[in-house]
């Protein structure tokens, strides 16, 4: 395994190019797996109003159009996967992602008050074991394994995607209880197009962005540019000093701007490179606790996404070539003790993957991942570096009628001269009639300790480099009813999910000192419902949406530090009941949601002695386009917990009652 260590990142991509070089050439010219006229016909039917409305929030067999997302699109049949409404996106345009996922998924979202950390938990695993995929890169961070959704706007990108459920064996380390998928796409022969918004809200929120996109023959590409900041100093009840007293947030303001930018080439009717640019700073300062009465506690973070991919298509096979870099800044600094410090790290990759068509309704996918991580802080024993490179086949087949459709997939990791197990993963879909289908799929999984824990040195805490990559095991099988025509529509699904997650890494204080050890194991199991209905009459659209789960993780074997009262208990700050309702009414102009948001009581302590009390809030979006067919005025408004619930989405971190915010933006064709 030496040599393979010798061989640098930034060659790796070269080698994969060059050596597809002799096998491209020798193709015939006219060897087109799909002719350009009809990718790009395609493209627009894929990217048009139309079709992204069909598909939303259901378990879906997503139609193979894009030709550089093979995995996510060709493989996840089986899947339960949720496509966001791109209306939904415009209206959370000057937001984050973490706001768009509360209102519209039962996903819990652990915010650490407004402008602190913002994890996810899917079917109650941890915020570590869902990837965030940007463009087909992992932007999970090598050092703590996560990714703070509350840094990652929603202007910046075109489409979002959910996928539940474990997914290892296509995407790798740390798809354990799902992936989001965050996508620019490209719109050629459309010519320019410019949009400008521009925000505010309650607590001295102002937000403001533009964007600028072209559409020729062939090239297309963007440029967009945001900036964001709220003081956040807003009033609320204190349940933990006496009397409950109304006081004011203090340290919870935030400034963050930053700038994107794509582009695609077609290099000939058969080629294509896509390329990307994501640069962003976010300064935060920490709020403190409810049970403080001080702190001045900040983080700056700063982060560079540098991504490209090479495509070819023809009538047998595609190929697809992605580079990327990955470069993260976090400084933290508190004044009040004299802690800054500073952490960074840098992920090169290098992946390739080929589509094989081996029979009409038979397809084969191998890819080759690696991937090269650095870490650095004056709290690491040294500056950790690892290197993984994965093997990774799937195997479609699907009948002549689309009734049938499974798949077949595993992956083999090397990660730093040692293999891990296999991870396998097998789906299915059946048509049963037209209205009728069941999907099912069973999943391994796995994630490999982050940097922290295997090298973290600093403060009343070490890491430990006996750490062993977590792994386990998900199934779920669903049943999906999709009825009616154009008068009422319904679209309802039940899924049952199993997971358990082996080994599972978890800080822990051993003799005064925090450590991280493998003692644990997780058993999750539940239910997702999810129904969608419409009504259709006299132009006017009335809906009512639902989503719940029903979730049950437990720890079914503990540390040896541990009492036994922490056995089979619902794991710390996850709700066994999660869900929302949306009831809207949509005209050509105009359309009003109103979601009723609710989180279940949520313990704090592993024996399950304490616990946050249940919420429920509400919240109305009221959005109206003001505009013409190439000049378009849109209005958004956002009313926000307008009951003026009192509640804490993680203990002590207090959130804001009423509230709203306001977008303006105008876009012309």
């Amino acid at each position: 395994m030496s040599l393979l260590k010798q061989i640098s990142i930034k060659y790796l991509g070269t080698i994969f190019l060059f050596s597809l070089g002799s096998i491209l050439s020798a193709m015939p010219p006219d060897s087109l797996f799909i002719k350009e006229a009809e990718v790009r016909q395609n493209h627009k039917s894929y990217h048009s109003e139309k079709f992204r409305t069909y598909f939303i929030d259901t378990t879906i067999n997503i139609k193979e159009v894009d030709i550089c997302y093979n995995r996510f699109q060709n493989f996840s049949s089986g899947n339960k996967v949720q496509i966001i409404d791109p209306g939904t996106i415009r209206n959370f345009s000057s937001g984050n992602i973490s706001d768009l996922l509360k209102n519209y998924t039962s996903f819990y979202l652990r915010s650490y008050g407004v402008s602190g950390l913002s994890n996810i938990s899917v079917r109650g695993s941890n915020s570590n074991h869902t990837a965030v995929l940007w463009n087909g890169i992992n932007l999970q961070d090598p050092l703590n394994g996560s990714v703070n959704l509350f840094l990652l706007p929603v202007g910046i990108v075109d489409e979002i995607s959910i996928q539940y459920g474990g997914s290892g064996a296509l995407f790798g380390s740390g798809a354990v209880g799902g992936v989001i998928m965050l996508k620019n796409t490209f719109a050629f022969s459309k010519g320019i197009s410019t949009n400008v918004s521009a925000g505010l809200g309650s607590f001295g929120k102002y937000f403001v962005s533009a964007g600028v996109k072209l559409g020729l023959k062939k090239y297309a590409g963007a440029v967009r540019f945001f900036h964001d900041r709220a003081t956040n100093d807003f009033p609320f009840t204190n349940t933990q000093q006496f009397g409950k007293p109304e006081v004011q947030q203090k340290n919870a303001a935030y400034k963050q701007y930053g700038f994107t930018q794509e582009n695609s080439f077609y290099l000939s009717k058969n080629q294509k490179i896509n390329t990307y640019l994501w640069y962003q700073n976010s300064y935060r300062e920490i709020p403190i606790s409810m049970s403080s009465t001080s702190g001045r506690q900040s983080q700056e973070d700063e982060a560079l996404r540098i991504s490209a991919n090479w495509s070819f298509y023809g009538n047998v096979a595609t190929y697809i070539a992605r580079v990327a870099y990955l470069n993260n800044s976090l400084i933290y600094d508190d004044p009040e003790i004299g802690v800054h410090s500073k952490h960074l790290s840098n992920t090169k990759l290098a992946e390739f993957e080929t589509n094989i068509k081996i029979r009409d309704n038979h397809l084969l996918n191998i890819g080759l991942n690696n991937r090269f991580d650095v870490g650095k802080s004056a709290d690491f024993l040294g500056d950790p570096k690892r290197i993984s490179t994965a093997l990774f086949i799937a195997y479609r087949i699907r009948n002549a009628s689309n009734n049938f459709e499974t798949n077949i997939s595993i992956r083999e990791e090397l990660t730093d001269s040692k293999f891990g197990q296999p991870t396998p993963a097998l789906s299915l879909r059946v048509k049963i009639t037209p209205s009728l289908q069941v999907h099912g799929k069973v999943s391994g999984n796995y994630r490999v300790p982050t940097f922290n824990d295997n090298y973290w040195y600093g403060g009343f805490a070490r890491g430990n480099p006996d750490l062993v990559p977590e792994n386990g095991w998900s199934e779920d099988i669903g049943l999906q009813l999709k009825t009616g025509q154009d008068l009422i529509k319904t679209d309802c699904d039940i899924t049952f999910y199993n997971s358990r997650i082996n080994d599972l890494i978890l800080w822990m204080p051993i003799e005064g000192i925090w450590m991280p050890v493998n003692k644990k194991e997780v058993w999750s199991r539940g239910l997702e419902l999810s129904s969608k209905n419409s009504l259709n009459f006299a132009k006017t659209v009335i809906g009512i949406d639902g989503k719940y789960t029903n979730n049950h993780s437990t720890l079914e074997r503990k540390s040896d530090l541990e009492s036994d009262a922490v056995l089979f208990k619902q794991m710390v700050n996850t709700p066994v009941h999660q869900g929302n309702v949306r009831f809207y009414v949509e005209q050509k102009r105009w359309q009003v949601d109103l979601i009723w948001q609710l989180v279940g009581k949520r313990y704090t302590m592993a024996d399950n002695s304490r616990y946050l009390d249940p919420y429920n809030l509400l919240n109305i979006i009221l959005s109206g386009n003001l505009g013409k067919e190439k000049s378009n005025w849109f209005i958004n408004l956002h009313l926000n917990n307008i009951l003026g619930e009192v509640y804490q989405s993680m203990p002590n971190y207090a959130m804001p009652k009423q509230n709203y915010q306001l977008t303006v933006q105008y876009k012309f064709n």
